[in-house]
């Protein structure tokens, strides 16, 4: 294990930064995608044109840190991914907590990127200063992004970008991350930015990376873009429009401004009203149940994240799916789904539908003579994303073929086989 720069805390440039916030923000969704508008104002000092570098890493990895001395530790077994390279993925490596910008990693001394000193806050955001520090387990690069401990409260934590490297990007550039819930480290980005207008000039990505993290049981993939903005001086304005498309589900946009006045530090602006923005792409999701060696198809048309599987219990007359959506603290968000299910796997008189352990009390119900279509709504408050298990039940579903089922059709067969034969026998005679 190596560090390959350390720290420096005396030329840091603090002032005469640009600053950022929100003068419209406007979302339009359509089926299969949605256009979001966001126009920018900066009011404080020129962002003149220049480099600034930034950190780009395959997993974004979290450990928390507790106890005495104050500990974490990199698991490779939760990810599960080879942190080091020697092609097992069952090593541990202890994170042990120094200050707000060292750690000793495996032993070894390690600097944070994030100077907790240069966290500045406004009216409107806050912009982080970086310092582009890495190290290495075995073969592989990494970067500490942040580390906090709080005495009062005992507990911290620390950010990793596991297998990471630095790129140089033009500054300022705006950077925007889709971030939405998959099941591993092997799940594709599911939305892509197809088209992103600034100032009404379509203008194509300086680059592109996707990564992935685990988050409570699940996994974020975040899919990230990079576009150029040139110099912006005291008071300029600029409105960014992009056009998102993919498979329908839930989705959080978060953009970023990030600057350079030295080419040495990355300059973070995370400015307030675009910290997060959620959206959801309304489509239909595409699935099917394989039963007793037939394919039964259901279309989910919804705005949720629906799972790629449909559970089929014919003795329950059940069919279900889990349900991924995302609302903000403490707002309220509608999301709904449109299923269509053939009526020869499954009927319903009455239907009953659950969202977790809450029964809906209202739906619509209709039928195109072949397929019952069930329309439904939830609202959610939780904050952050959620998955519901979502469970219909009907009164009559396809029956399961037993081995007894088997052996008496078989049985009926070979009597009436036999019979036949009888039967033409006798009509020789």
């Amino acid at each position: 294990m190596s560090t390959v720069i350390k720290p420096s805390f005396g030329d840091i440039p603090t002032t005469e930064v640009p600053l950022f916030r929100i003068l419209n923000k406007e979302i339009v969704g359509f089926v299969g995608g949605v256009n979001i508008t966001l126009t920018f104002h900066n009011y404080g000092y020129s962002a003149t044109s220049g480099t600034v570098w930034l950190p780009w890493g395959k997993v974004w990895y979290g450990t928390t840190l507790s106890g005495d001395p104050i500990r974490g530790n990199i698991s490779e077994a939760v990810l599960p991914f080879d942190v080091n390279g020697d092609g097992d993925t069952s090593d541990i490596f202890t994170v042990e907590y120094i200050d707000n910008k060292t750690a000793l990693v495996d032993g070894a001394t390690v600097y944070a990127m994030q100077i907790p000193e240069q966290i500045i806050s406004y009216d409107d955001g806050a912009y982080a200063v970086y310092e582009k520090n890495n190290f290495t387990l075995g073969l592989k690069t990494h970067v500490l992004v942040r580390i906090r401990y709080k005495p009062d409260q005992g507990s911290g934590y620390a950010f990793f970008f596991l297998e990471s490297f630095f790129r140089n990007h033009p500054s300022p550039n705006i950077q925007f991350t889709i971030e939405h819930i998959g099941e591993s480290m092997s799940d594709l980005q599911t939305a892509e930015i197809t088209n992103m207008e600034l100032n009404g000039v379509s203008i194509p990505f300086e680059f592109n990376w996707v990564w992935h993290g685990p988050s409570d049981s699940q996994w974020l993939v975040g899919n990230e873009y990079v576009y150029p903005l040139g110099s912006l001086g005291n008071g300029a304005a600029f409105t960014v429009k992009l056009t998102i498309t993919g498979d329908p589900g839930a989705y959080i946009l978060w953009p970023i401004i990030n600057w350079s006045p030295d080419g040495l530090h990355r300059y973070l602006f995370d400015v307030f009203e675009a910290n997060y923005i959620p959206f959801a792409i309304t489509g239909t999701a595409h699935r099917e149940v394989n039963f007793e060696g037939e394919t039964y198809p259901i279309d989910v048309f919804t705005n949720s994240t629906a799972s790629p599987a449909i559970a089929f219990n014919s003795t329950a007359k059940e069919v279900s799916f889990d349900a991924i959506v995302y609302s903000e603290y403490g707002k309220q968000a509608t999301y709904f789904w449109n299923i269509s299910i053939p009526q020869t796997l499954i009927t319903g008189n009455p239907w009953t539908i659950t969202i977790g352990n809450e029964t809906i009390p209202f739906f619509i119900s209709t039928t195109n003579g072949t397929h019952t279509f069930l329309y439904f709504t939830y609202t959610y408050n939780q904050g952050w994303f959620t998955t519901s298990k979502i469970s219909i039940k009907g009164t009559w579903a396809v029956p399961e073929i037993t081995p007894n089922v088997l052996l008496l059709f078989f049985i009926i067969t070979t009597l009436l086989a036999s019979a036949l034969r009888r039967r033409k026998q006798h009509n020789l005679k």
